[in-house]
């Protein structure tokens, strides 16, 4: 039996579903990716700017108390300063890793899609076959009803 002798537009209508929900699944994906990853730029260079205007006051503020300035740095001044730092550095470090983690959640739907789409289109595949074995099946049992036509 051929494939031209079998109607094909339920399987072909079914595809294009298959597809079209794909397609629509990763521009979604896709735009929402670009969004997060925006926002999570703007947060850590608005982190960067909040640090580099506020780091000046921050050491000028020891030499205004008597514990810095003219190259005496005091413990008090650098245990602070080395506080800043590592709080800066830690939380700059968490705002990178959340924003890490969050594209990959996005690549991790991507493929997700990619999965759906790919077994979508082989259960279609698969029950065309059967229906097509189905169908030869009962022509095959036809003939012999009819004397072998």
């Amino acid at each position: 039996m051929s494939a031209a002798n079998y109607d094909q537009g339920y399987y072909e209508a079914a595809r294009r579903g298959v597809e079209d929900t794909y397609a629509a699944g990763m521009a979604q994906n896709a735009f929402s990716r670009t969004l997060s990853q925006t926002r999570g730029n703007r947060s850590l260079d608005m982190m960067k700017s909040s640090f580099s205007r506020e780091l000046p006051t921050f050491t000028s503020s020891f030499g205004q108390r008597g514990f810095g300035g003219g190259g005496v740095k005091s413990g008090v001044m650098q245990r602070s300063m080395s506080n800043y730092l590592g709080d800066f550095t830690r939380d700059y470090g968490s705002a990178q890793n959340d924003l890490t983690d969050t594209m990959r959640g996005y690549d991790l739907q991507g493929a997700q899609l990619g999965a759906q789409r790919t077994g979508g289109l082989a259960d279609l595949e698969l029950q065309r076959s059967r229906d097509i074995a189905f169908t030869a099946q009962n022509i095959e049992a036809l003939k012999g009803m009819l004397g072998g036509l």
